[in-house]
């Protein structure tokens, strides 16, 4: 009896080309390259949708934009300018002659000399904004003898939480600025009305008498000299005016009583004169 086997597959010889387009191979390659484009494409647009997210490389306030929102720029186009908020520069024209009077920082970023900022057209009376000298500029500015300082006070908009009660300053506005610079020892300050010809004084003697003295100024300021040598403590200085002054002519004292105190650690008497003199100067 002969069995017939059934159920069981053929075995087809198949060679290698014809193996590859039986498994679809050229088809699931250009699966893969089509994927491989995609993923391509999506992280191109993941970047460029980054891109849109525009961060300022330090604190700033936005002055002024140049686009809106949806807006198609190009690798050079300006979108905004910005305003740092952690600190300011103010610039200040000073006498050259003045600037030994002023310190610059030092190597260690010390030293420096403290400045006072107002705004006073826009700020109450007494209120100020306190920075510290940066530098100053390498050359004369060309109108004078002129030389830019630069100071820096710290945040200008008043945003931190320490400055809350202080107003913001005003960028590009005019402000008066005071410098604080080296500290003077054993110097007198005389008010500069009573200093005359630059550097002579009017004193009254024990006798009653005009003595003119040359002093020394080591600064004038704008309404106060300080003086080092030629005025000593007690001395009477005279801050009435004297149409023609000679060297020992009398003088008589406001009032008619000489008080007790003259030239002290910057106090000044008034004395009125006997010839010509005016009199109803009050003492400092």
């Amino acid at each position: 009896m002969n069995a017939t086997k059934t159920g069981v597959p053929s075995v087809i010889n198949v060679d290698e080309g014809d193996a590859e387009l039986v498994l679809r191979g050229p088809q699931l390659e250009t699966a893969r390259t089509a994927y491989d484009a995609a993923l391509a494409t999506l992280e191109q647009a993941l970047l460029h949708l980054e891109r849109t997210t525009v961060v300022s490389p330090f604190n700033a306030i936005v002055e002024d934009r140049s686009v809106d929102r949806g807006g198609v720029v190009a690798a050079n186009t300006a979108l905004a300018t910005l305003t740092g908020t952690d600190a300011c520069w103010v610039e200040m024209l000073v006498p050259v002659d003045d600037l030994k009077w002023i310190n610059t920082p030092r190597a260690g970023g010390s030293g420096e000399s403290i400045v006072r900022v107002r705004q006073g057209a826009v700020w109450d009376e007494g209120i100020w904004r306190e920075g510290r000298v940066l530098g100053r500029s390498g050359s004369l500015e060309a109108q004078g003898r002129m030389v830019r300082v630069i100071a820096e006070v710290p945040d200008p908009f008043a945003l931190q939480k320490a400055n809350a009660a202080v107003p913001a300053l005003l960028m590009d506005s005019l402000v008066d600025v005071e410098i604080f610079g080296q500290t003077l020892a054993d110097v007198v300050v005389v008010d500069r009305r009573y200093v005359h010809d630059g550097n002579r004084v009017w004193l009254m003697d024990s006798d009653g008498n005009l003595r003119i003295r040359t002093i020394e100024p080591v600064y004038t300021g704008e309404g106060q000299v300080f003086v080092a040598e030629g005025l000593r403590a007690g001395e009477r200085l005279v801050t009435s005016y004297l149409s023609a002054p000679v060297e020992g002519m009398p003088l008589r004292v406001k009032g008619g009583v000489a008080k007790g105190s003259g030239v002290e650690g910057g106090a000044t008497e008034g004395v009125g004169a006997e010839g010509g003199g005016t009199e109803g100067v009050e003492s400092r």
